[in-house]
């Protein structure tokens, strides 16, 4: 693994910010925090340029801590994201995530405590998923503080492990490559035991359990600050009522 030198990252940010007025940035990297003295690093630049960026991140179970969670607070992050893929315990020792639960659990209620909003990312149809297994997902990411959620069907890109091994745990389908992205409607991969018409069906649940519910409809209600979030958030609604 190699990564970019903390200069350099500074420069894009500042012609990002001078040249093109942007005001917000996304550092749309899974291992962001993987250093943590270049994190803070990164951090301490970033706060000398608090008044005119705000800013977000992935990160990763395992490789951040609350004090690191805390002072990229302070220098203007204001959610981060992260891939916890499951709810249950056997299917993240199978896709080898490296990490137990409840530290997927201990990371939001850090972020909590440090002011961050979390975005986690689940799957729905793993390598040796059941309607069980979907179900307890459904539930841990219900139960969890957050304060956006995105539930991707599986996609085993080409030339992964599970492209390689995908016959051993469902049926891949490759007659149309436009199925391969994480918002296709269409399963490209389906494990036994489960169909196309499941798969779908349960994301549309998860959505509706974890978007409308108490904790999660009163954490969105306290983060209106405009007109324009009113009505982002009535949007939300709407679409959530049609699923």
């Amino acid at each position: 693994m190699r990564l970019h030198s903390v200069d350099y990252v500074i420069e894009e940010v500042d012609e990002l910010i001078n040249k093109y007025n942007i005001r917000e940035i996304c550092f749309i990297d899974d291992v962001f925090t993987v250093n943590k003295d270049r994190t803070y690093q990164i951090c301490e630049k970033l706060a000398q340029r608090r008044d005119k960026l705000i800013w977000s991140c992935n990160v990763k179970v395992g490789l951040v801590d609350k004090k690191l969670l805390e002072t990229m607070k302070k220098t203007g992050c204001w959610m981060v994201m992260v891939g916890i893929e499951s709810g249950n315990q056997q299917i993240l020792d199978t896709i080898k995530k490296k990490f137990r639960l409840e530290q997927a659990k201990e990371l939001c209620n850090w972020c909590k405590e440090a002011g961050l909003m979390v975005h986690p990312n689940f799957i729905i149809g793993h390598p040796g998923e059941t309607e069980d297994t979907i179900a307890q997902t459904i539930d841990f990411a219900r139960k969890l503080y957050s304060h956006y959620l995105l539930f991707t069907l599986m996609v085993p890109y080409p030339g992964t492990e599970l492209w390689n091994s995908a016959e051993k745990y469902g049926k891949l389908k490759i007659d149309n490559f436009d199925y391969f992205t994480l918002g296709s409607d269409n399963p490209c991969f389906i494990p036994y035991g489960l169909s196309e018409e499941l798969l779908l069906a349960k994301r549309k649940e998860a959505y509706r359990k974890c978007y409308l519910n108490f904790p999660m409809i009163m954490r969105h209600l306290r983060s209106l600050r405009s007109f324009e979030d009113v009505k982002r958030a009535l949007r939300a609604v709407t679409i959530l009522g049609n699923l």
